[in-house]
């Protein structure tokens, strides 16, 4: 006799912890000094050396609430560093008020004997100690005892904080390396989320999620601490594609290729090929725009003005210096209903997710010009200084794209991201797709795509080959009957004919195959386009797809 056994496993849920993300006060671009510098931040290490985290802005980060010390403090979210960051009583530049606490050290216990500092690109710095408290997050039970930094000391001008721009402090999520914490033991939490992920086993799981919203959807803008909440997506699978993070300090990528509607731009030679910062592209909250290559940012740009989209641009210029383009000008709000959004160029960027697959990810004219309370519609993308040989994908690119940090796996996860749920033709959402990576060899030219995989942490050089080098050519391969139908080849630099069903000696003259293949043109071209109105002959439907591309009298195929 048989028995059935069954096993009952009990496993730890974890559930989806959200907290609302808050958004800073916006900058007048009048006011604004930061033109496109690279926005590197600079903290001092364990060591004493000095390694760049990403950040800086035009405006400052998103924020959360913290419960500390019965106060709440509203802190940025920085993916660009790893500690917490908070005033302490009578820092000097600081207004304390209701809304702007300052944190005490009275009784606290104190980690590290030694000072630890901080400075940041626009020329702000501070100094301050490593002490032990208990960081809550707001609204929720969610705590733990957790190191943070109190900030004793800051330059003048500028403040890092003054307690009057909304911001309390600064909540850094990025990698452990990055901490200017690190205790003797490798298992001792050295950062605020490393804390909270040890100390709520099976409630706070190793990864943050982002769904940023620009100004008119801000207050839909949420953290997901545990990235369990596909709510905050409309992809019903949650993340669609997940692109490694060869280096775990920041969070970074690797960049293969990006496209202006759907055309790839040429890469610097060094792309991606400096040491350890600046090998690979970063994902940043703190950095407030997309920072491309030089030739990406001033293909978008001309782009832009070549689709007439916008009603008078070209009257400030009519190339890359257009101030529109330089994050100088805004286009009034009340102007964007004249804006031709459906026409404006779609931003693609392609990312490796493994040894065989990409990560591809296009945002389109609305989620890269987008309108804040202060300036109008503002151009979100700058060029990247010549000497910075990575991009840098900020806030005006979370605002368009739901991001998962996984720190377990060492990936960045991307999906459609805020207004997904009220996308149309003019304004639709982003999307994100994963292909294989042999699919990307015409769009270089080359039979191969020459780019390496790296593992987490890999120190190693990338190939000094781009994915688009200089003189690249773009190969179109159709048959000469394809290419007699319909296909002009106006814009080739050479074209090489080549039909392997025709033997001359078999077949005839030169003049009379050519002859033959126009007569065969007609007979395919007429039941595709003869039954057709003058305005649908510029329409290609599928059945005349299928009619003209699925094979000849002889089942062979025609491409």
């Amino acid at each position: 006799m048989r028995h059935l056994v069954a096993f009952s496993l009990a496993l730890p849920l974890v559930h989806a912890i959200t907290v609302p993300l808050f958004t800073a006060p916006y900058a007048n671009l009048s006011d604004s000094t930061i033109q496109g510098s690279g926005m590197a931040r600079y903290q001092t290490t364990a060591s004493g050396g000095k390694e760049p985290s990403m950040g800086g802005g035009i405006k400052t980060c998103y924020l959360i609430n913290l419960s500390i010390q019965g106060k709440t403090f509203n802190v940025e979210v920085d993916s660009g560093s790893s500690n917490l960051i908070l005033p302490t009583t009578n820092l000097a530049g600081f207004t304390t008020s209701s809304s702007a606490p300052t944190w005490s050290t009275t009784g606290q216990t104190l980690l590290q004997a030694q000072s630890v500092s901080q400075s940041f690109a626009e020329g702000s710095s501070w100094t301050g100690y490593i002490y032990q408290d208990t960081v809550t997050l707001y609204g929720t039970s969610i705590s733990a005892a957790s190191p943070l930094i109190a900030v004793t000391s800051q330059s003048q001008n500028p403040k890092v904080m003054d307690g009057t721009t909304g911001s309390t402090g600064l909540l850094g999520i990025a990698y452990r390396s990055l901490s200017s914490y690190q205790p003797s033991s490798a298992t001792s939490p050295s950062t605020v989320f490393e804390a909270l992920v040890a100390q709520n086993p099976g409630t706070v799981s190793n990864t943050i999620a982002f769904r940023a919203c620009p100004y008119v959807y801000s207050g839909s803008s949420a953290m997901d601490i545990g990235g369990t909440n596909d709510a905050l997506t409309c992809s019903s699978s949650g993340v669609v594609g997940w692109a490694n993070t060869p280096y775990q300090a920041w969070y970074t990528i690797q960049v293969l290729g990006i496209a202006v509607n759907g055309q790839f731009t040429t890469l610097p030679a060094a792309f991606q090929t400096s040491n350890a910062y600046g090998q690979w592209s970063i994902v940043d909250t703190c950095t407030s725009l997309i920072y491309l290559t030089t030739n990406a940012w001033k293909t978008l740009a001309l782009a832009v003005l070549s689709s007439n989209a916008i009603p008078g641009l070209s009257g400030y210029g009519n190339d890359q210096t257009n101030p529109f383009f330089n994050y100088q000008i805004g286009i009034r709000a009340s102007a964007g209903s004249s804006i031709n959004w459906a026409a404006l160029p779609s931003l693609t960027i392609d990312m490796v997710m493994n040894s065989t697959s990409v990560v591809t990810v296009t945002i389109f004219g609305h989620q890269y010009i987008q309108l804040d309370p202060v300036n109008g519609y503002v151009f979100t993308v700058l060029p990247q200084s010549t000497s910075v040989n990575y991009i840098n994908l900020g806030a005006s690119w979370l605002n368009s794209v739901y991001t998962v940090f996984d720190r377990d796996n060492s990936r960045i996860g991307f999906a459609p991201g805020c207004g997904c749920d009220k996308a149309n033709s003019s304004h639709p959402a982003a999307f994100v797709g994963v292909r294989a990576v042999s699919s990307l060899a015409y769009e270089n030219g080359t039979g191969t795509l020459p780019f390496s995989f790296y593992s987490n942490n890999n120190t190693l050089t990338p190939s000094a080959a781009s994915p688009r080098s200089s003189g690249s050519p773009i190969v179109f391969l159709a048959s000469l009957k394809a290419a007699n139908v319909g296909l002009n080849l106006t814009r080739a630099n050479m074209d090489f004919f080549i039909d392997i069903w025709w033997n001359p000696s078999m077949k005839g003259t030169v003049e009379e195959r050519v002859l033959d293949i126009q007569n065969r043109k007609r007979e395919l071209a007429a039941p595709a386009f003869g039954d057709k109105k003058p305005k649908e002959t510029r329409e290609s439907r599928p059945e005349d797809l299928r009619r003209l591309l699925g094979g000849d009298e002889e089942e062979r195929p025609i491409l």
